[in-house]
């Protein structure tokens, strides 16, 4: 009777890919690494989500805590994917707080809008670059009612 392998609990990315880089981490808005604060409302859109959906804040102060696993200590640049909503032309940007692992930094992501061409309904916006530790987060955060929470990318630089 061959062994039998043990259980993995957490599936973490690789430290490092084949040629040595360090691997992109995407983070979805249902991932088990997003603790959401506050009352979110799930909108099922394949088409506008990364994933099959996102979250709609209710109010302002509703939040969303991102804990990437598998960050190597390095350079960052973070996205965040924002859905195209053709109704939110004066919705406010989205509050950025990101934890390096040592201390906490604030900015802010632009609310994007506007009719949606092609087949992009959504659209990675930048939310800086960040030397981060393996402990980092991110905390993005409602200054509204209606404001779209999806993915955070967390793109390795060299």
């Amino acid at each position: 009777m061959p062994p039998s392998r043990p259980a993995v609990a957490n599936k973490q990315p690789p430290s490092s890919l084949a040629d040595g880089s360090i691997p992109e981490i995407v983070v979805d808005d249902n991932s088990p690494d997003v603790a959401l604060s506050g009352e979110w409302t799930a909108a099922a859109d394949p088409l506008r989500a990364y994933g099959l959906d996102y979250r709609l804040s209710t109010k302002a102060g509703d939040s969303a805590l991102f804990t990437p696993r598998g960050i190597s200590p390095g350079l960052y640049r973070i996205y965040a994917y924002r859905p195209k909503l053709e109704n939110a032309s004066g919705l406010h940007n989205i509050e950025v707080e990101v934890f390096d692992g040592h201390a906490t930094h604030r900015s802010s992501v632009e609310n994007i809008s506007g009719e949606v061409l092609g087949q992009t309904f959504g659209e990675w916006i930048e939310a800086g670059v960040y030397n981060l530790a393996p402990e980092a987060s991110v905390r993005l955060i409602a200054p509204a009612a209606g404001l779209p929470l999806d993915a955070l990318l967390f793109l390795p630089l060299k």
